[in-house]
C-alpha cells in the first residue's frame, strides 16, 4: 500500500498532463513529446521545484519515459524519493502508469484543460501559431535553397 505523502504548509504536490492542457498545440512546436509536469506549487503562485518526465517512445522505439529535471530542482529527488522508489520497483514505461503512481501518492491533477480565454480565442492563438511556423518553415527552406542545401 503506497502512502499519501505530505508536504510543508502554503505548498501542493500536483502534476500536469501537457499533451492534455488546453495549451497542448501550441507546446508541440517546441516539444511534441506528450509529458508530466510534476512540481512542489506554492499555494500563492510559483513553485519550490517542478521537473518533466516525457514519453519517449517515438524516439526509442519502445515504451520508455525520461525524468527531465534542472539543477535548481534536486530537491524534488530528495523530497519524492518513495516516489521513486516505486518507479524502480514497478518500472513504469507509460505516462498513464507514471500519473497512476503519482496518484497514489496524493499528487491533484492540475491540468488546465480549458482555456481561460474561451475556445475561440484559444482556437484563433492556435491558428495564429500555425500560421506563424508555417511562416518560419517557408523561411527556412529559402535560406537553404538559396545556400545549395537541404534539411529535408
Amino acid at each position: 500500500m503506497t502512502v499519501r505523502l505530505t508536504t510543508d504548509p502554503g505548498y501542493r504536490l500536483e502534476y500536469i498532463v501537457g499533451h492534455e492542457a488546453w495549451y497542448a498545440d501550441a507546446n508541440k512546436m517546441v516539444d511534441p513529446n506528450p509529458y508530466l509536469g510534476v512540481a512542489k506549487a506554492a499555494d500563492e503562485g510559483g513553485c519550490a521545484w517542478e521537473f518533466q518526465i516525457a514519453d519517449r517512445t517515438e524516439a526509442i522505439g519502445r515504451p520508455a519515459i525520461q525524468v527531465q529535471i534542472f539543477d535548481d530542482a534536486f530537491a524534488a529527488l530528495v523530497e519524492l524519493a518513495p516516489v521513486f522508489a516505486v518507479f524502480a520497483d514497478e518500472g513504469p514505461t507509460t505516462l498513464a502508469e507514471v500519473r497512476e503512481i503519482l496518484d497514489r501518492f496524493g499528487f491533484v491533477d492540475a491540468t488546465a484543460r480549458t482555456s481561460p480565454y474561451g475556445a475561440e480565442r484559444a482556437m484563433g492563438e492556435a491558428a495564429r501559431l500555425r500560421a506563424k511556423a508555417a511562416e518560419l518553415t517557408a523561411a527556412a527552406d529559402r535560406i537553404e535553397d538559396e545556400a545549395g542545401t537541404t534539411g529535408r
